[in-house]
């Protein structure tokens, strides 16, 4: 019998071996997975249900008896985690024999994911017609990828917004493009749930995966996402005893140590709880005086798992505090960079210059790469958040399911920042002096997800609804100097005869904190989304989300009050064809709606800003692409062709005053994009991917006086592209090798909006290419160690850019080795 379980399910080279040829059955490789405290790998055939208790029967009757070849040993070094969902009727009847169960067992393919990780996408991710990347945890571990923007280097077609997103209030990520923090972080998600914390997110200690969804998605996540979104997968409890803790030392002062505790506690009653934790402290490759000191907890706690009701409870806190990065001073076509048309910096004339045109942005002379523009002993960036999640999932039957996931995050904020302005690097600005932030949110989910017929056509249909609630408290402080040299409030420039060498005040600093901007935000959501299969071959999705969206915004000090409110409406319609089971080629129309004051709440600027809020952001994105899965299914390939449409693009928003401009027209993205992730053969796997963008600024309006057009999208470089490829050199030994380029950008002077609408002011940040490098090397089944180089030929480059003239270098040079101890 152990044969022929083996011979049909298909099963690689090494099960055939082992046992078709008596070499060993299944019953020694049962009792040496016992006796080293192993798994064995095992994958049910598509259509069959997972028999657990019967597969482990019939191991268990397997009693030929072998010696375990050398070969087996290697196989047991990478167990992937696997449960049944359901638990299975005990079945108390005692057999002598039983039928025969078909199995499939699989090398680990930890580079290719099958499945989006929320429940809205019922289908495998070769069958969802929209362009998606799913960063998984192999990925980040094998590049020991810390902070989000790390992770998404693996997804070309996103680029990053220097001053923090816009005046130092979080991640500014633009996908395809595009903005996907409007100011804050709005199109960011953790666990499903949005997580509009103006924060920088610098941890990734608690994250499984990362999943990029690119194109209009309003209709299966809400309002925004006009470019795409981002959401973040925690960890959480498996009915497996894992236990594992790294610590780490590099460069850079590097030091880091991490652990990932799970214990179930009861495996009848799918009882288990899974603690994550981390310490880190480091400075940044290549830069002086940036430092990095955090520290987090995540434990979780579930229930029922392998059972038809299914729990867990989380908690997450990050305790995170540093100093902001604003890079050095850059110059234009020879010329200072933030001169402004009368040859200075705001009210600081420079005597014989005048504003440059635009041109290549290039290292201020003197400067160095390394170069502090801070001020050490004042500048910081202090977050301390607190995150609440339950979900609970229910099975009816198998084709009726109960989802309810609940989360309640609470976020500080403080920083104090510095710019380097300076035309003769003299000069520091103080951007924002500092601003304080108290973000509060909750937000409950409820899905259900239905799988029935209606004749011959089977439907996969997911109803939802949404509510959620934000408020935002924002303060900005002023500093006084103790000895009265001098008072610094906002945008105040202060000059010191030696320039960049002065890297701490020379003087204490006391802040006061001014009156607060209240805001609050309310969404009343409700959406569908079916997944239609007419034959084999045909599939139609058909998605639609209506989003109530309310707020209200009230100045504490002048009682200044103002509120929106938006019905905003999206859908997609997408046709599939699959020529194969492993293959699909669809065709996608989709839409999506982001209300114009959302920038407001997240930025908690001006109560009068979201009184004057005009009309939504909508666009429009039309998409041709195929999905195949080759090599035996070990290996996703993909391609898509795009253009998205957006009309009443947004605002102007000037990074150093804060102050912004309501612009309307339409700006168009077309673009290509390519992927390929998992295993070429069983040495090698590959997670690679490649964007072409075309922007252009078709019309752009402020009232109704045409400014401009013709431009292209700041930040959008025409092409982007990354490769991250794993060789096993032998069973005990990997190397890793990384390859990210990005296409030069341009970055519109003084702004951090889309639009430009004078290309010639441009300033052009050159393209790039970084190399990593990591080796990972097993000890033994406890012990592994793994080395990781990073920016291996130290390339100098602009990670970000500003249009108020200063560039954040890219990490330099840089080594950390990580132990990695498993018990």
């Amino acid at each position: 019998m152990c044969k022929s379980v083996c011979r049909s399910s298909q099963i690689d080279i090494f099960c055939y071996i082992l046992v078709s040829f008596n070499i060993l059955s299944f019953s020694s490789l049962y009792k040496i997975a016992l006796l080293f405290k192993v798994r064995i790998i095992l994958y049910p055939l598509k259509g069959e249900k997972w028999q657990y208790r019967k597969l482990h029967q019939a191991i268990l009757n397997c009693n030929q008896t072998r010696p375990l070849p050398p070969l087996a040993l290697h196989y047991r070094l990478y167990p992937w985690p696997i449960w049944p969902r359901r638990k299975q009727p005990a079945n108390n009847k005692k057999e002598a024999t039983l039928e025969e169960v078909s199995v499939r067992a699989a090398r680990e393919n930890p580079y290719k994911s099958e499945r989006l990780a929320s429940p809205k996408y019922t289908q495998p991710l070769r069958d969802v017609p929209q362009s998606v990347t799913v960063i998984p945890k192999e990925i980040i571990r094998l590049q020991n990828a810390q902070t989000l923007e790390e992770v998404l280097y693996n997804s070309p077609g996103i680029t990053f917004n220097s001053g923090e997103g816009a005046g130092g209030v979080g991640d500014g990520i633009n996908i395809r493009g595009l903005s996907a923090s409007t100011y804050g972080g709005s199109d960011i998600f953790i666990d499903g749930v949005r997580d509009s914390a103006m924060r920088t997110r610098s941890e990734m200690f608690n994250i499984e995966q990362v999943d990029v969804v690119k194109g209009s998605s309003s209709a299966e996540w809400g309002g925004g996402l006009i470019g795409g979104g981002i959401n973040m997968v925690t960890k959480r409890p498996h009915l497996e005893n894992d236990r594992s803790v790294s610590v780490g030392a590099g460069t850079a002062d590097y030091k880091r140590i991490t652990a990932d505790i799970n214990q179930v506690l009861d495996e009848d009653n799918g009882i288990a709880f899974r603690l994550n934790a981390v310490r880190h402290e480091s400075g940044i490759n290549g830069r002086d005086w940036i430092n990095r000191d955090r520290w987090g907890i995540a434990p979780s706690l579930s229930f029922g798992l392998g059972t038809p009701t299914r729990a867990i409870l989380a908690y997450e806190h990050l305790d995170d505090d540093g100093n902001l990065d604003y890079g050095v001073p850059t110059w234009v076509s020879g010329k200072p960079s933030r001169f402004n048309a009368l040859g200075g910096i705001g009210n600081v004339r420079i005597p014989g210059f005048t504003a440059p045109n635009g041109g290549r942005a290039e290292l201020a002379p003197g400067v160095k790469w390394s170069d502090y523009y801070g001020f050490r002993n004042l500048d910081r960036d202090y977050t301390r958040s607190d995150r609440i999640n339950f979900r609970v999932e229910h099975d009816f039957s198998d084709s009726l399911q109960l989802t309810n996931n609940f989360t309640w995050n609470k976020l500080h904020r403080e920083y104090i920042v510095t710019t380097p302005e300076g035309g003769t690097l003299t000069y520091r600005r103080l951007l924002g002096v500092a601003s304080q932030y108290e973000n509060e949110a909750f937000a409950n989910q409820t899905n259900a997800i239905w799988k029935f017929n209606t004749g011959a056509i089977s439907h996969a249909l997911v109803g939802g609804l949404e509510f959620a609630r934000e408020s935002m408290d924002k303060r900005g402080g002023t500093g006084v100097g103790l000895d009265n040299r001098a008072t610094i409030g906002d945008g105040g420039v202060i000059a010191y005869p030696t320039g960049n060498h002065l890297t701490k005040l020379p003087y204490d600093v006391d802040y006061t904190w001014g009156a607060s901007v209240e805001t609050r935000a309310d969404t009343v959501s409700y959406y569908l989304i079916d997944t239609i299969k007419f034959t084999p071959q045909w599939e139609m999705n058909l998605s639609y989300r209506h989003d109530k969206w309310k707020a209200h915004s009230k100045d504490t000090a002048t009682r200044e009050s103002g509120s929106s409110t938006e019905d905003l409406d999206s859908g997609r319609i997408a046709v599939i064809y699959k020529p194969e089971e492993h293959g699909s080629i669809y065709a996608s129309y989709a839409t999506a709606k982001q209300p114009r004051g959302l920038a407001s709440v997240v930025n908690s600027t001006s109560a009068a800003n979201l009184r004057d809020a005009a009309a939504p952001i909508k666009s429009e994105t039309t998409e041709i692409g195929t999905k195949w899965d080759v090599f035996n299914e070990r290996l996703a390939l993909t391609a898509a062709i795009f253009n998205t449409e957006v009309k009443n693009p947004g605002s102007d928003l000037d990074l150093t005053t804060g102050a912004s401009s309501v612009i309307d027209g339409k700006l168009r993205v077309r673009g290509l994009e390519l992927g390929a992730t998992g295993a070429v053969n069983d040495k090698l796997s590959v997670f690679a991917g490649y964007t072409h963008l075309n922007s252009e600024l078709v019309d752009q309006r402020t009232g109704n006086a045409t400014t401009g057009e013709g431009g292209t999208l700041t930040n959008a470089p025409k092409n982007s592209a990354s490769v991250f490829a794993t060789y096993e050199v032998l069973p005990s030994l990997s190397i890793s090798y990384g390859i990210r380029y990005m296409d030069k950008r341009y970055i519109a002077p003084g702004r951090s909006g889309n639009e430009n609408s004078n290309p010639e002011l441009n300033h052009e940040v050159p393209s790039y290419v970084v190399h990593n490098l990591t080796a990972r090397y097993v000890m033994n089944r406890n012990i592994d160690w793994q080395l990781n180089i990073i920016n291996l030929f130290d390339k100098h480059y602009f990670r970000q850019y500003n249009g108020r003239g200063f560039g954040i270098p890219g990490e330099g040079l840089g080594a950390q080795l990580t132990m990695n101890y498993r018990f």
